[in-house]
Formats: structure tokens, C-alpha cells, sequence
């Protein structure tokens, strides 16, 4: 069973509950801290772009292209990344550009 991890109330109304499972570990992968089930298998979604991210700057990409703090917002965010998106639409053109030379 998830365990509750938040509760957000607006005056003394319960506007949403989180339930979650969440594991810690050490750097060598042992479980140090755990609520609900720490062996449930999930989606991590978009938990993981600022992570998925970090390779931009660690490749050494973040240098040879330039990217704008808004190129990188964008990296790190949740978003459709298709036409309409208006995000993507107006900012993520120039760092592909800048990439595909």
C-alpha cells in the first residue's frame, strides 16, 4: 500500500492527497529508507528530465552549443514536445538548428 506523503488542504479542506512509494539507497544500492513498497514497479515519467538532462551538461554539450537557460528549461521540463507546444515551438527550434550543423 502507497503511504500518504502530502496532503494539501485549503482551510480545513482536504484538496488532494499524495500516495507514494518511495526507496533511498546508498551508493551502492542499499536501502537506507523506504515509505510504502520500495519493490513496486512504476513509470517515473518526467520525474527524470532534470536527470536525463545532467547528460547535457556532463557530455559536454552544454559548451559546444550554446544552449540558452530556456533551451535547457525545457530539457528539464514536462512537455508535449510537439508542434503547438508552445515552448518547444519557440524556443527549441534554435538549439536543433545548432545541433543538426
Amino acid at each position: 500500500m502507497p503511504a500518504l506523503l502530502a496532503e494539501v488542504t485549503r482551510g480545513d479542506i482536504v484538496e488532494s492527497r499524495h500516495y507514494c512509494h518511495v526507496a533511498v539507497c546508498d551508493s551502492k544500492g542499499n536501502l537506507i529508507a523506504k515509505a510504502g513498497d520500495p519493490e513496486t514497479v512504476t513509470y517515473i515519467r518526467s520525474a527524470c528530465k532534470p536527470i536525463q538532462a545532467l547528460n547535457v551538461f556532463m557530455s559536454g554539450a552544454q559548451e559546444k552549443y550554446n544552449f540558452s537557460s530556456k533551451e535547457l528549461a525545457i530539457m528539464c521540463a514536462s512537455h508535449c514536445g510537439i508542434h503547438g507546444d508552445s515552448s518547444c515551438d519557440n524556443v527549441a527550434p534554435g538549439a536543433w538548428i545548432r545541433f543538426l550543423r
